[in-house]
């Protein structure tokens, strides 16, 4: 028989290699280095560390706010734009100047392995901080998992335009992530708001970040950049 914490350990990581599986598959015609996307996955997976650091400081000075404002500064501002921060920063350290980063697509495939490995490492410390593992293992990869990879994908297509066709920039990269991550964590951390609004957010969030990545496969078979490398 199959212990029940291997059980635990799948419903906490399947979700986040699936949403690798997803955008490697959108970039099926020119697929990335595997080891290129393991190290992007590898470096996610220290991301959460120094977030907690960040956080440390962030969320206290958030919480000195007026009582109004301090649950969405908190959400934005000590959770979202420490926690995208550092992902991006690993993302850019690691692929802007990559031979192999030479299409739309790229960005988001790339983004979204350093966004897994951060949701894994996120995944495993809620899971095995809590008494109730697996449901909190499968909510969360219904939640926060896809969460992760949407403002990923989102900061990675939107980092690629930058570098290959220079439209939009990394600051509209990053404010794109944050505020996906944001009105996620502030749906959930505020009481005056129903916690269901992350459902519209991530299905209509999805909806369109499809739509884009679709648009980018079509933008780089036009360009000739699946030709190229």
């Amino acid at each position: 028989m199959i212990p029940y914490g291997i059980y635990i350990i799948l419903a906490a990581v399947i979700p986040c290699f699936f949403y690798i599986w997803l955008l490697d598959r959108f970039d099926r015609f020119k697929r990335e280095p595997r080891i290129l996307i393991f190290k992007l996955f590898a470096a996610g997976l220290v991301t959460p560390l120094a977030a907690m650091l960040l956080e440390m400081v962030s969320i206290p000075l958030c919480e000195l706010l007026p009582l109004g404002i301090s649950i969405p500064a908190q959400a934005f501002l000590g959770i979202a734009v420490v926690e995208e921060g550092v992902k991006m920063a690993a993302l850019v350290m690691i692929v802007r100047k990559r031979k192999e980063f030479d299409e739309v697509l790229d960005g988001a495939v790339y983004a979204v392995a350093v966004a897994m490995g951060f949701a894994l490492l996120e995944n495993i410390m809620y899971v095995f901080g809590s008494d109730s593992a697996m449901s909190v293992a499968l909510i969360r990869g219904f939640t926060a998992v896809p969460l992760h990879a949407l403002a990923g994908g989102f900061m990675g297509l939107a980092l690629a335009r930058d570098k290959i066709e220079s439209k939009g920039g990394v600051s509209a990269a990053f404010l794109i992530a944050v505020l996906i991550h944001g009105a996620y964590d502030w749906f959930l951390m505020d009481n005056r708001l129903p916690g269901y609004l992350i459902y519209p957010l991530l299905i209509a969030g999805w909806w369109l970040l499809i739509r884009a990545l679709r648009k980018a496969r079509k933008d780089d078979i036009l360009a000739g950049r699946h030709f190229t490398r």
